[in-house]
C-alpha cells in the first residue's frame, strides 16, 4: 500500500516534525500527518511548477483541505517556499518551535 495512504488510514495520529525544508513529495509527507511542528527554520515548498508538472504524492488534496483551494492554487503554481511563521500563519502546520528544540517539542506534545 502507498506510504501516503496507509498514513491517512492510519487510526493513531501522526505528529509530523519538520526541520529543515520539505519540498515536493516530502512536502506532501508533511501534509499527509494528522498534526504538524516545524523548525522555526523550516519551510514547505511546492516546486512542481517550476519543471513543468503538478503537484504529487497528495499535495493538491491536502493543501486545498488546509487552506481552501484558492489559497492552495495559488502556492502551488506560484511554487512560493513558505517559511514556518506563514506555515502557521496558514494552518499548514500547528506549532513552530526553535531548531534546537523541535525533536523534543514534538516528543512532549505527544505525551
Amino acid at each position: 500500500k502507498p506510504l501516503i495512504l496507509t498514513m491517512v488510514e492510519l487510526e493513531k495520529p501522526i505528529i509530523g516534525a519538520i526541520n529543515g525544508g520539505a519540498a515536493g513529495a516530502g512536502a506532501s509527507l508533511a501534509l499527509a500527518c494528522d498534526l504538524r511542528i516545524m523548525a522555526d527554520d523550516g519551510y514547505l515548498l511546492q516546486a512542481f511548477s517550476n519543471i513543468g508538472l503538478v503537484p504529487d504524492a497528495g499535495s493538491t488534496w491536502f493543501m486545498a483541505r488546509l487552506v481552501g483551494y484558492s489559497r492552495a492554487l495559488q502556492l502551488c503554481i506560484e511554487a512560493e517556499r513558505i517559511g514556518a511563521a506563514r506555515c502557521l500563519e496558514l494552518g499548514l502546520c500547528n506549532q513552530v518551535a526553535p531548531a534546537a528544540e523541535l525533536l523534543a517539542s514534538a516528543q512532549a506534545w505527544a505525551a
